[in-house]
């Protein structure tokens, strides 16, 4: 006996699911079931069994449908029959009603179920309980794996809601004295600064894309608490700096050297601050509130030879609270004149009040999240236009040195810790500059401790020893920081929507910091 095919057809011919015992191609099968109907319509319907020259169909009908088997001739017509039954029984256990979408729903189910019927062509000693158990792949021991293994997650989970509600009733009892982290970037970022009240603290510094140097300004950590009675802003934090870390000894020890030999004379180095000490005065001067209130912004722009322009600007404020009866709060801010500013408030915040008031709170009056940095408005602005750049600075390079040029725009801005790093072939003989200067054995660094509006204009002009291209002065970094953001918004109050009255609180404010990323060409306006 060999059973080449079993199939479900329906009256019309269409084959709905078939499976083959034995090796055949796929447009033999076809042909043989789309035969199948034909046949009947010559045969007898009081039989259920077609032979034809080389094979023999064994057929029953299923209500609308019809189920095959296709065999050789020379198979066992008594097997074949009892075959057929079995297959018979399978069917109506996975398709109920049998119709035409069940079948092709449990196709899967049906094909599995025949192939534990019949192997190789041949019918297995198997009974239609036997067929279900298989199927249905019931296991007693992974039924207790399972067990097992829900157990244990619901234990894990227990455990965990338990620990989570031991540090919430420890964060409550801690909370006049918990603490939480500034939002202050790096200065490979952008900026960072330390701040008290809306007028006070820096910024950052810049990287480009070719890097020479590597600027960074250490992280502060600020604290604050509900205790103690304060209702206005509180002092100013100490000024960030930045220190230059790529290649730093290598650079010293060929300073050393030159000085050694009389090649060059000693030079005055901008000061700028260890991140430790920094960090340590920040956390002295910031006197502790319930509430913090952190702005932060970051300014990026590139500038290829002829000139153009791609500013970009993006800024976040900052909630941080770590008393929970403040949580339920409301933050008035004051956005002044900011035409090409686009804001955005976080999904938790309430945007129509936003809109109409210009405050932030969450939708419903929720609490805002403790002990955790939440930002809750961000701001951005792209521009092409130069008049948008705050700050230039100008190149015109020669055959045998350079001029370069400072020039403040907004003269509302006070910057600090400006450092220009202008790339040179050898040594430099500096003739006349502002500020301070010095040679790191691949670059000229000029720094100025501050530029505002008493010296808004500055330059430096030096010269190099033999002929120099104008490219090997290029591209130009500089970095800086300022109390200041470029976006004219302010935090004016915050009610406690419990209380109903201002709480205490404190604002941190970071500037913003450029980044130069190419300049090519004479003459080149560096824009930060």
């Amino acid at each position: 006996m060999v059973v080449l095919s079993a199939g479900i057809l329906t009256k019309g011919g269409k084959t709905l699911v078939a499976r083959q015992f034995v090796e055949m191609s796929r447009s033999r099968v076809e042909g043989l079931l789309s035969a199948f109907p034909k046949l009947i319509g010559n045969g007898s319907e009081q039989h259920t069994v077609i032979e034809t020259e080389a094979i023999r169909y064994v057929y029953q009908p299923l209500e609308k449908l019809y189920l095959v088997l296709v065999t050789n001739k020379q198979s066992n017509i008594l097997e074949d029959i009892e075959t057929l039954k079995l297959l018979t029984k399978i069917v109506p256990e996975f398709c109920m009603p049998i119709s035409e979408e069940t079948v092709k729903e449990n196709n899967f189910e049906l094909i599995f179920a025949f192939d534990e019927a019949v192997s190789e062509g041949n019918r297995e000693s198997i009974s239609l309980h036997q067929i279900k158990t298989n199927i249905e792949m019931d296991s007693h021991e992974e039924r207790l794996s399972d067990m097992v293994r829900v157990s244990k997650e619901k234990d894990a989970k227990d455990e965990m809601k338990r620990r989570a509600e031991a540090i919430a009733k420890a964060k409550a009892k801690n909370g006049q004295s918990g603490g939480f982290g500034g939002r202050l970037g790096s200065m490979a970022e952008g900026f960072a600064g330390g701040f008290g009240s809306s007028s006070s603290s820096g910024m950052g510094g810049m990287s480009s894309q070719d890097e020479v140097y590597d600027a960074s300004v250490p992280r502060i950590e600020t604290f604050a608490s509900s205790s103690g009675p304060s209702s206005s802003f509180g002092k100013s934090a100490g000024g960030s700096g930045m220190t230059f870390k790529k290649k730093e000894s290598t650079s010293n020890d060929f300073l050393a050297a030159m000085k050694a030999e009389g090649d060059i004379m000693d030079t005055p180095s901008p000061v700028s601050s260890g991140p430790s000490a920094i960090s340590a005065a920040a956390a002295q001067e910031l006197t502790k509130e319930s509430i913090h209130v952190g702005l932060e912004e970051k300014l990026r722009v590139r500038m290829d030879r002829n000139g153009g322009l791609d500013l970009e600007l993006s800024g976040e404020a900052v909630l941080s609270i770590s008393d929970s009866h403040a949580a339920a709060c409301k933050v008035g801010l004051s956005l002044g004149d900011n035409p090409h500013f686009s804001f955005k408030t976080h999904p938790k915040i309430d945007k129509k009040v936003f809109a109409d008031q210009s405050a932030l709170c969450t939708t419903g009056g929720r609490p805002f999240p403790v002990n955790s940095s939440l930002p809750v408005l961000k701001w951005r602005m792209n521009s092409k236009d130069e008049s948008a750049s705050p700050f230039t600075v100008t190149c015109w390079p020669s055959d045998d040195g350079a001029t370069v040029e400072y020039e403040l725009h907004r003269t509302d801005l006070t910057l600090s810790q400006v450092e220009i790093v202008i790339p040179v072939p050898s040594q430099p003989q500096v003739q006349s500059g502002d500020g301070n200067h010095v040679y790191n054995g691949q670059a000229l660094v000029w720094s100025l401790d501050m530029v505002d509006e008493s010296n808004a204009n500055g330059s430096i002009e030096f010269t190099i020893d033999g002929h120099a291209d104008e490219a090997s002065f290029f591209p130009i970094k500089a970095s800086f920081t300022a109390p200041q953001t470029m976006c004219a918004i302010q935090v004016m109050n915050l009610i406690s929507l419990l209380r109903l009255a201002v709480a205490k609180w404190r604002l941190c404010r970071t500037g913003y910091a450029g980044c130069s990323e190419r300049i090519w060409g004479k003459p080149a306006i560096f824009y930060f």
